[in-house]
């Protein structure tokens, strides 16, 4: 199976082709929110490069958030475009779920992907062992650590261990931070975005499962309302 899969839910912008679980190219800029003018054309590209016909993708993946949303509407509407036109599949992967799984099973570690959600609050959740054990949430850090904190202290204290990825992480890697863990590591500059890489291996797995994917299907994960919706629902209620 050929699958493109790109990531436009953040400062950076991904893209990449996989066949048969192998990936045939990736690329990657970090150039700001300029994704509606550049996209397109690092597909083309890529494709390009790659000698990929459009004709030739089975699917498409996108991120579909939390993150920029702006940048998560430009994704969501490219792949969903491009997807109706071919009559193909789309799957739509938390951009969270993505920096969890670009850091691989940390042997017992507990995963925090972090994406910076602006106002001191951060886009998160918290994996181990490959599961989600603690939802998809916009916070801030300390509510965080406290939600954690009991599950860390029930623990094993060899597993107290916590890796943070994505953009939000090297600001909170302080072990003062999380009471309860007993080693902090911030995965580093490689995990501070979600791979368009993962996202196909994510969707891939998806597809396997079987399911409706049908394009009109592929909706945004916003996890919270942007400040203008919340502006808007604060008025309407005065």
């Amino acid at each position: 199976m050929l699958i493109l899969a790109i990531d436009t839910s953040g400062k950076s912008l991904s893209v990449a082709l996989t066949r048969a679980g192998e990936l045939l190219g990736e690329t990657t800029l970090n150039i700001g929110l300029r994704h509606s003018v550049t996209a397109l054309p690092l597909i083309h590209d890529l494709c390009a490069r790659c000698e990929v016909e459009y004709e030739a993708i089975d699917a498409y993946a996108c991120a579909i958030g939390p993150g920029s949303y702006t940048g998560i509407r430009i994704g969501i509407s490219t792949i969903k475009g491009m997807a109706y036109a071919a009559k193909k599949p789309a799957v739509g992967i938390s951009s969270l779920e993505v920096l969890a799984a670009g850091a691989g099973p940390a042997s017992g570690a507990y995963i925090l992907p972090m994406l910076d959600a602006r106002g001191g609050r951060l886009f998160s959740c918290v994996y181990k062992n490959g599961r989600l054990i603690l939802p998809e949430d916009n916070l801030q850090q300390t509510r965080l650590a406290a939600l954690l904190e009991p599950l860390l202290l029930a623990d094993d204290p060899e597993q107290r261990r916590l890796l943070l990825t994505g953009d939000g992480a090297a600001a909170n890697a302080s072990l003062a931070q999380w009471p309860g863990a007993l080693q902090v590591e911030d995965a580093g500059y490689a995990f501070r975005w979600p791979r368009a890489a993962i996202i196909a291996r994510l969707a891939a797995e998806r597809l396997q499962t079987g399911g409706d994917f049908s394009p009109f299907l592929l909706t945004a994960n916003y996890v919270s309302l942007s400040q203008a919706e919340r502006l808007r629902r604060k008025n309407e209620s005065t």
